[in-house]
């Protein structure tokens, strides 16, 4: 039986980071994204903006945790949403493609805004400050 596959997208974050500490030390083949050049076997450099970066993750996934967001805490322009906004459809379509059995989708202020003191769960209403 071979071992079930995990992506983690975003793994050069915080929540990426520490997920991706925790999950190296299971029984996984485990698969990691991040927009930076790392020299870790597991991680695939590419851009989740660009719809062709694709091609290089995974043929197989059983498990995708999302942590991959663009984030700036000074600028609330546009530009941030729309990149986040292409993650997500990029993503989806590679979802539909691979069909994993399990997606968990962590996201940031800069699509929720901020929680005022509030855990942030399915019945947060968005208030994004781009």
């Amino acid at each position: 039986m071979s071992k079930k596959t995990l992506l983690i997208t975003g793994a050069s974050g915080l929540c990426g980071s520490y997920l991706t500490n925790f999950f190296m030390k299971k029984d996984l083949e485990l698969y990691t994204t991040s927009r930076k050049k790392s020299n870790k076997k597991y991680n695939i450099s590419c851009d989740l903006t660009d719809f062709d970066d694709l091609k290089k993750l995974p043929k197989k996934v059983d498990y995708i945790i999302h942590c991959a967001s663009v984030v700036d805490e000074i600028n609330s322009d546009f530009k941030i949403l729309e990149n986040n906004l292409k993650i997500g459809f990029n993503l989806s379509h590679y979802i539909h493609q691979k069909k994993p059995k399990c997606f968990i989708n962590l996201s940031s202020i800069s699509v929720y805004g901020y929680p005022d003191n509030r855990n942030i769960d399915e019945n947060f209403l968005m208030n994004p400050i781009s």
